[in-house]
């Protein structure tokens, strides 16, 4: 994998220059003036779309003259279809843990409850696509009660900086009351 970055990194393509004038636009964030280049890409128009496709086809070009590229895709392939596992989280009874099924569906986190650490037989407690059949939601966090009777559930959609936080009754798997509108806050 280093290989192809350092090989990345070394050739040096000739890119097509960037239609029309660049003019500098500025936004204010907290009250901190942010300067932004490229916003005149953003535009849509026959020129910036004709820019980023020469930019992917040059892009592709240079990958697949990269020697084993065919063996870093299928290993890159192989590593994002495996399941995966975050580390369980114990309170009172109960084991959650983030866990990442690779499925037709994507793979997309789900939320699992075990009774302990050994026992193999766990339950679903949280599944975005049973909460949003599109897709669009993701679990962002979660954060057990002292005792492990309920967990308090982050969710996104759309990859929004907006989290919806909803409280579960762990041994019953059921929601309780309505999520929040939403909140900024990284954990509950």
């Amino acid at each position: 994998m280093i290989t192809l970055f350092i090989a990345l990194a070394l050739a040096s393509p000739e890119y097509p220059p960037v239609p029309g004038p660049l003019r500098t636009e500025s936004d204010i964030l907290h009250g901190t003036p942010v300067q932004d280049p490229f916003r005149t890409l953003e535009t849509r128009s026959d020129a910036n779309t004709q820019w980023a496709l020469a930019q992917d086809k040059l892009a592709l070009e240079h990958i697949r003259r990269v020697k084993r590229w065919k063996s870093v895709r299928k290993l890159v392939t192989t590593e994002l279809s495996r399941p995966s596992r975050w580390v369980p989280t114990t309170a009172g009874e109960w084991v959650i843990h983030h866990e990442r099924p690779y499925s037709e569906n994507g793979d997309r986190p789900i939320l699992l409850k075990r009774e302990n650490v050994k026992t193999k037989v766990r339950d679903t407690l949280v599944d975005p696509l049973k909460i949003d059949p599109s897709g669009k939601t993701a679990i962002y966090g979660y954060q057990l009660s002292p005792r492990g009777n309920f967990v308090v559930v982050g969710f996104r959609v759309s990859g929004s900086d907006w989290t919806r936080w909803q409280v579960y009754n762990t041994a019953t798997l059921t929601p309780i009351g309505a999520p929040s509108h939403g909140s900024k806050w990284e954990t509950p």
